[in-house]
């Protein structure tokens, strides 16, 4: 993947839905990237509501693939993965902004380590940082890179292409947790596959913007494991991550409390009756 200049090294997938405002500053992000422009190219997957960004971030992107309906994050990002052409493939939420080493910093870990399949960044607060913050433990998990952790931030990560190919890409009934199912898959066809995480690919994403967000994600992920434990396809609108653990470091007692308050009631949003719209 180190080849001489010019040759394409990775496929960057943004999965845009609603997102006319924050888009381009993403694909300003990319564009800025520290490894070279003609060495990657940049797929944005129009999953719906994005106005006139298309025409706004014309020279941003290589191509542009509107698709029928909103196939929802997983889908999405495996819609634009079947036309990548480059070995790695990298997923950027639509509403992030990438530091300029992040392309780079998950190229070199996959060269480093030929057994991983999977390399996850880390999320710092753009915005909204008491809510991101309150998360760390999903968001960010330290100074040190890591090998063999958990996949989660599906839209802070790169792949390889060959075993996500392999083993069908995200599992798109999950609405969270699709990169540790995929690193599972995975490990079904190699026992050594692991994901690596590589602090220094760092992606500047409010990953909860406020309660109501928070909220909205536990239910759409409770909803998402009733529905993959009956073999079910989710509905075709954006599934959010879901999995709310707790972080290895100690964050202010007010966050500790409000997480655990937040997370029982997650708990109860699961129980609720749901009916689960159409697709436009």
């Amino acid at each position: 993947m180190s080849g001489a200049s010019g040759e394409l090294r990775a496929t960057v997938i943004v999965v845009a839905f609603q997102q006319e405002q924050a888009l381009p500053a993403c694909l300003r992000a990319l564009r800025d990237q520290v490894v070279g422009r003609d060495s990657f190219e940049v797929v944005v997957v129009d999953n719906g509501g994005n106005g006139g960004a298309r025409d706004a971030t014309a020279g941003l992107w290589d191509r542009w693939l509107v698709t029928d309906h909103n196939l929802g994050c997983s889908g999405g990002r495996n819609f634009g993965a079947a036309d990548a052409r480059a070995d790695v493939i990298f997923f950027v939420d639509d509403d992030g902004v990438p530091d300029r080493a992040f392309l780079a910093t998950g190229l070199a870990a996959l060269d480093a380590d030929p057994d991983a399949v999977a390399v996850r960044g880390r999320v710092v607060p753009k915005d909204h940082w008491v809510w991101t913050t309150l998360l760390d433990g999903v968001a960010n998990l330290g100074p040190e890179p890591v090998s063999n952790v958990s996949y989660e931030l599906e839209g802070a990560s790169c792949v390889r292409r060959a075993p996500f190919e392999a083993v069908g890409g995200f599992d798109e009934r999950l609405a969270g947790g699709e990169g540790r199912d995929f690193v599972m898959r995975a490990k079904a066809l190699n026992p050594r596959a692991h994901c690596r995480y590589e602090p220094t690919m760092v992606l500047a994403h409010d990953y909860v913007r406020g309660l109501g967000h928070f909220l909205y994600k536990a239910r759409r992920a409770a909803i998402a494991r009733e529905r993959m434990a009956k073999g079910d396809a989710m509905p075709t609108f954006n599934p959010p991550p879901g999995t709310f653990t707790v972080p290895r470091w100690k964050p202010p007692l007010p966050l500790r409390v409000t997480r655990r308050v937040l997370n029982r009631a997650s708990q109860r949003i699961g129980q609720l009756p749901y009916n689960v719209r159409a697709p436009k």
